[in-house]
């Protein structure tokens, strides 16, 4: 097992906030300027920041942009110093990345610099993928390659190099996220019992809804959905329990993975949820708890007023 360690360490740096969720966060829920912290704990430990930039748009398809910031040290020291890793993520109008540009730090890779990778996608699984990787070895080197999912080859140079997803990185010598992991739909309307199967690279991967809990934070208490992943990673089994906000926004507060015996869990520590139907909502609440202040008030004057005059009356 100890073999595998650094194998996982190297996929979890690569690869979205938990190994059993591509994308933790519905992003196109919320406004741009929101920001999310996750402190991650087990075979890393570290913090993880997602930031809503705006919108875009990758060659012709309108997307949401989002930057990430990955600071990770290792309980087996691999990174004595730590490690950072710098990401941009664009998702399409179903919450999928089209776009996924990795800043590779040198603790890394000693060798690749950059990873841009663009994604086609049918359903909740990638077709294709343009993989654009940047070396730095005695200057700035530029290698492309085409992962075409469905006839399980990779094109570089001319020739077609055949996989599968258990030896793809033995194809592609950096593997972006997105081939890798299950991608969820956050938007889906999540029912206590519900139980389905989600893409994987090639594996199938199986979500249950096994409870709702509320869970709490350093930034609030949440009720969330209980989700239970269930699946393999690279032929590795593993297990994800995933809470996620029962409402909208939709996203991750909590989640612990195990994969023969070693753990990696994250954990919501700070965030600014900020959306403007939520300053339109708490401006409407506002005006509604006035109305009826400035209403009862004027009732009340009403009888009071009601109520001298039949005294004067009576005088």
């Amino acid at each position: 097992m100890r073999a595998r360690i650094p194998l996982l360490i190297m996929l979890a740096l690569s690869l979205a906030l938990t190994s059993s969720v591509g994308q933790p966060v519905y992003f196109l829920d919320l406004e741009p300027g929101t920001y999310l912290v996750y402190n991650l704990t087990g075979v890393y430990n570290g913090i993880k920041r997602y930031e809503v930039v705006g919108k875009a748009e990758v060659d012709g398809r309108p997307c949401t942009l989002v930057k990430s910031f990955l600071f990770v040290k290792t309980e087996n020291k691999l990174f004595q110093q730590g490690a950072s890793l710098n990401s941009t993520f664009c998702y399409d109008d179903k919450g999928r990345p089209i776009l996924e540009d990795v800043l590779v730090p040198e603790q890394l890779n000693f060798s690749v610099r950059r990873v841009k990778t663009k994604y086609w996608w049918q359903d909740w699984q990638v077709a294709k993928a343009q993989v654009r990787i940047e070396y730095s070895v005695n200057g700035t080197i530029i290698k492309e390659y085409l992962v075409d999912a469905k006839r399980m080859v990779v094109v570089h140079e001319g020739k077609e190099y055949p996989f599968s997803w258990e030896n793809l990185t033995s194809v592609l010598p950096y593997t972006p996220s997105a081939l890798m992991e299950p991608h969820i739909d956050l938007s889906l309307d999540f029912k206590l019992g519900m139980k389905k199967f989600v893409s994987m690279g090639g594996d199938n991967a199986t979500l249950e809804v096994v409870a709702i809990d509320e869970v709490q934070t350093p930034v609030g208490t949440f009720l969330c959905y209980r989700l239970v992943i269930k699946g393999f990673d690279r032929g590795i089994p593993y297990e994800s329990t995933v809470f996620v906000t029962k409402d909208r926004p939709r996203i991750t507060v909590f989640y612990v993975t195990e994969s023969e015996g070693i753990k990696q869990s994250g954990f919501l520590i700070d965030a600014n949820l900020r959306r403007e139907a939520n300053l339109y909502y708490g401006a409407l609440v506002m005006l509604v708890v006035l109305g009826s202040i400035i209403g009862y008030k004027f009732v009340a004057g009403l009888k009071k007023e009601k109520g001298g005059k039949k005294r004067g009356e009576g005088g």
